[in-house]
């Protein structure tokens, strides 16, 4: 059979379609980066607050594990025109009563997202839970910590009997925030003063504060000056080694879970 000579035969073409949205394989990586942008900035909307607290949390706790006191510390300053000027150039010192207290600002932001501050009492009490120590330190066993030592430390013939010490380890970016816990003081006996100042880190020990303290000061008879030293343990307690008595020579930095979980828990 002869073909038409008349009839032109035109080749078939396979024509691949083009990719659609041709622009998405070019801009892939910044969509990405985009959609990923928005969802943290919606999930960021929805719960602005919690993730405010959440990075407040993390960011007080570092700058108090950074904290260093700069020089010798009252950590209570009865004379009114003293106070008065401490707690008017001095964020760490807030004003109780017309005494000045130390307290450090780092320490009190800190409080505000960490519930577990409680536990070392509030800046709403008294002198008793002004601070001693608010720093990093790091135990035996190469693990660091945020130690805070708190308590009046005015009482000669029992110097730690209303101290308390809170070791906390080092927050992850994904940790959630600790709840508040309950707290319980209560003492009673004779009282004799005694002055102990803030702390003093060791530089050449980083487990190691020591306490510079003034004590039996008379119109008869010279004060006597020392130093309380105190070391952060393996299990997150506090040693103090001092020429005074000492009811307690070891005070843990361990919440005890009836005040986290159990019958003194604020949930109950």
């Amino acid at each position: 059979m002869q073909s038409d000579p008349t009839q032109v035969v035109r080749p078939l073409l396979d024509y691949s379609r083009p990719p659609r949205l041709a622009w998405v394989n070019r801009w892939k990586r910044w969509l990405i980066l985009l959609a990923g942008g928005m969802a943290v900035a919606l999930v960021g909307y929805r719960y602005e607050p919690q993730v405010q607290r959440h990075f407040e949390w993390l960011y007080w706790s570092y700058r108090c594990a950074e904290y260093k006191t700069s020089g010798e510390i009252e950590r209570v300053v009865y004379e009114p025109s003293q106070a008065k000027k401490l707690v008017a150039n001095n964020p760490d010192y807030f004003s109780n009563g017309g005494a000045a207290l130390y307290r450090p600002y780092v320490y009190r932001k800190l409080e505000q997202p960490d519930g577990r501050c409680n536990w070392i009492g509030d800046d709403d009490i008294s002198a008793w839970n002004c601070i001693a120590f608010v720093g990093s330190r790091t135990r035996s066993d190469g693990i660091s910590r945020l130690v805070v030592i708190a308590g009046p430390m005015d009482h000669a013939l029992d110097v730690l009997a209303m101290t308390h010490v809170l070791v906390l380890p080092t927050p992850g970016l994904f940790d959630s925030i600790p709840k508040p816990v309950g707290g319980l003081d209560s003492y009673s006996g004779r009282w004799e003063p005694i002055d102990v100042r803030a702390e003093i880190a060791d530089p050449n020990d980083p487990s190691h504060i020591t306490f510079d303290y003034v004590y039996g000061w008379t119109a008869n008879a010279p004060p006597v000056v020392g130093k309380i030293d105190a070391y952060l343990k393996n299990d997150d307690s506090i040693e103090f080694k001092a020429p005074l008595y000492l009811r307690r020579t070891k005070i843990s930095g361990v919440i005890p879970m009836e005040f986290v979980d159990g019958i003194f828990a604020l949930s109950h």
